[in-house]
């Protein structure tokens, strides 16, 4: 049983052989094109079940408040605040129940022709989306897509230049690998026969990102870009943009709801002029109404997840190589830290894993002065970014000898 039970666990981390499928086509049309066609899953999925749940009640709530009969009981500020908070879910919900519908009866297409690849999205034999990439330097490589049931999921990503597009992440290993390999035939790569495991693959891909990058002098990412100066160069290092603003409005949504709601904080203080002994008393529920500590816990992490999101967005990390010195700076909305050190008394360069991402693994990358004191310059950050930098660190580090 327990032998059952150990194989049962690791059968998906084995290597797989690559199998086509019946959701997988490849053809050749009239112009000279192969084209290759990802058909939906022919049945509902998660996405739908998902999206009608966390959007349906929301909707029936939102459409009773804008269209029905107001109460005479509730404030402006409830009615207000209610709108604020039922929005996000009413959006997630419908965005994920029509991107269930897609995956449940759309087509996905790539179209490989001489000089361009083409992705066409279409549904109901209608096409709603379409992208282009240049075929001369296309890059083919597999990439997360998303957990399902605890699961990573899988896609391949298609890159030329700046642009890039993914494909096949609803399918099944074995489906993915023989896609990968039709693809990389078509462009007239070499590809290797036999089972593979894709999440070792992208793994060792990652590592080998940072371990084995060089020098880009054009390098920019969303995050990271570099400029030269008169004296070397700098490295200007950002976290999200988008990621800060959505924890920001995340955590100001919880806050708002542990202040404004009906019986909550807010409410407590009108009617306790005495808080500290009342709030022994309404530690308990009364009246239907939840207790202030849960107000007080909600109100609490909806604050904390705000404040890192404050804090995230006004990182920045600016590196500079200054003739035969490193200047590090670490500031917060221009509060910070200040560094100096030369580069011969850097040891080594540090690169360890600093968690993951949806399977998809972080980095980070410290100095090793002399004397064994370690400087950090970046945390859970990406394998591409981490890679420049170390890159860089390196060659002034092999120069200086």
């Amino acid at each position: 049983m327990l032998k059952k039970i150990q194989e049962s666990l690791t059968a998906r981390m084995k290597p797989i052989e690559p199998k086509q499928g019946k959701r997988t086509t490849m053809e050749e049309n009239s112009f000279g094109e192969t084209v290759f066609t990802v058909r939906g899953k022919g049945y509902p999925g998660f996405f739908i079940i998902f999206g009608a749940m966390f959007g349906g009640i929301p909707s029936v709530i939102l459409f009773a408040i804008l269209f029905g009969k107001p109460s005479p009981e509730n404030s402006t500020w409830g009615t207000v605040f209610a709108l604020l908070f039922l929005t996000p879910f009413f959006l997630i919900g419908i965005s994920t129940f029509c991107a269930g519908i897609f995956l449940w009866l759309g087509k996905t297409r790539v179209k490989f022709a001489s000089g361009i690849v083409t992705k066409e999205l279409s549904l109901f034999g209608k096409t709603f989306k379409k992208k282009e990439l240049d075929r001369e330097g296309l890059e083919v490589q597999f990439g997360l897509s998303h957990q399902e049931n605890k699961r990573a999921r899988y896609q391949l990503k298609l890159e030329s230049g700046e642009k890039d597009f993914s494909v096949g992440g609803t399918l099944r290993e074995a489906e993915l690998l023989w896609l990968e390999r039709a693809f990389r035939e078509t462009l007239g790569e070499e590809v290797a026969d036999g089972p593979m495991d894709i999440a070792s693959a992208i793994r060792e891909e990652e590592e080998d990102d940072v371990n084995e990058a060089e020098i880009d002098p054009d390098y920019q990412s969303k995050k990271l870009h570099f400029s030269k100066t008169t004296q070397g160069w700098e490295a200007h290092y950002k976290n999200g943009f988008g990621q800060s603003v959505f924890m920001i409005i995340f955590g100001s949504v919880f806050l708002l709801a542990g202040i404004l709601m009906e019986g909550s904080l807010w409410g407590y203080l009108q009617e306790n002029s005495e808080t500290a002994r009342n709030i022994e008393e309404s530690s308990t529920s009364s009246g239907g109404k939840p207790p202030i500590l849960f107000y007080l816990l909600f109100g609490g992490i909806g604050a904390l997840v705000m404040i890192s999101g404050i804090l995230s967005l006004g990182y920045r990390l600016t590196l500079a190589k200054r003739h035969s010195r490193i200047h590090l700076s670490k500031h917060w909305f221009g509060m910070g830290t200040r560094r100096i050190f030369e580069i011969d008394e850097m040891e080594k360069l540090e690169v360890k894993k600093h968690g993951e991402v949806n399977d998809t693994p972080r980095f980070k990358l410290e100095i090793v002065l002399k004397g064994a004191k370690k400087v950090k310059l970046m945390g859970f950050a990406e394998s591409p970014d981490v890679g420049q930098l170390k890159a860089r660190l390196a060659h002034e580090k092999s120069s200086a000898l």
